[in-house]
């Protein structure tokens, strides 16, 4: 009676061993995921607007929140100006407020953070909201440029806030290279990238370029100097631009946001 007992624990130790291989076998696979922000080089470099005016920026800061990555079975259309579906989300849990003016003209896009452990997949869509922040750097704002501005021999420093909060949602990365694909135990990145030329545009195309026909330039920013500078915000902007070149300016901010080349989707935050 023993020998058998101990034959037949002995067989359950086996069979339990093999079934506890079998289930970790099965555990989903995992990754990381990198955040970056990209102005673009013309934000670390300086560019001439389209009218002329030469811009440098000592820095470019924005204030986000609610940074999410998504696996969409269905690709991600900003197009058709909904938000977004998906299967798996990865999210980073923080509130940052990113330079894009940093580093030089070859430098990297700028790391937000990493979420560790996300399912394996392509990440073909991404959301943010740039808020305003009480930060000193923002100073209730949600974009801040800081720089100098250069036209015929005229300098102007610069201090420029809007205080315009939106959510943008966008699909796949657009660019030379893909990105978001996340193998098991490696680290991938998704983009977040900023198009200022849509505000100030670019002097290096013509000016019937469809980009420069739907800019403002630096133009009506300069008609606010004081003292040699500018510091302005939204309420300055508002009461010193002409009523049309306001406007347009509000309808350009929500356009800044992309992911490489793609356009994004937004939405106002009240």
């Amino acid at each position: 009676m023993k020998k058998c007992l101990i034959i037949f624990l002995a067989m359950m130790m086996i069979f339990t061993g093999c079934n506890s291989v079998d289930v970790s076998s099965e555990k989903e696979s995992k990754g990381d995921l990198i955040f970056t922000a990209n102005g673009e080089d013309f934000t670390r470099k300086g560019f001439t607007t389209l009218d002329g005016w030469n811009l440098k920026f000592d820095n470019i800061f924005i204030s986000l929140e609610d940074v999410k990555a998504y696996i969409c079975n269905k690709p991600y259309d900003a197009e058709n100006n909904t938000k977004i579906e998906a299967d798996e989300v990865a999210v980073l849990n923080k509130n940052i407020i990113v330079d894009l003016a940093a580093g030089d003209e070859n430098a990297a896009p700028i790391n937000l953070g990493i979420v560790k452990g996300v399912s394996t997949g392509i990440y073909n869509a991404i959301s943010w909201k740039v808020v305003n922040s009480d930060d000193e750097k923002m100073n209730g704002s949600s974009i801040v440029f800081i720089g100098k501005a250069e036209k015929d021999g005229k300098i102007i420093d610069f201090t420029i806030r809007f205080n315009k909060q939106y959510e943008f949602f966008g699909g796949e990365f657009v660019g030379e290279n893909r990105k978001g694909i996340v193998e098991e135990g490696k680290t991938a990145d998704v983009e977040m990238t900023y198009h200022f030329d849509h505000i100030f545009g670019d002097g290096s195309l013509a000016t019937d370029d469809e980009l420069n026909k739907g800019a403002i330039g630096f133009g009506p920013f300069a008609k606010l100097v004081v003292n040699n500078e500018i510091n302005v915000d939204m309420d300055k902007i508002k009461n010193g631009f002409a009523k049309d070149d306001y406007e347009k300016l509000l309808n350009l901010i929500p356009t800044l946001g992309h992911v490489g080349e793609g356009h994004c989707y937004s939405v106002q935050i009240k």
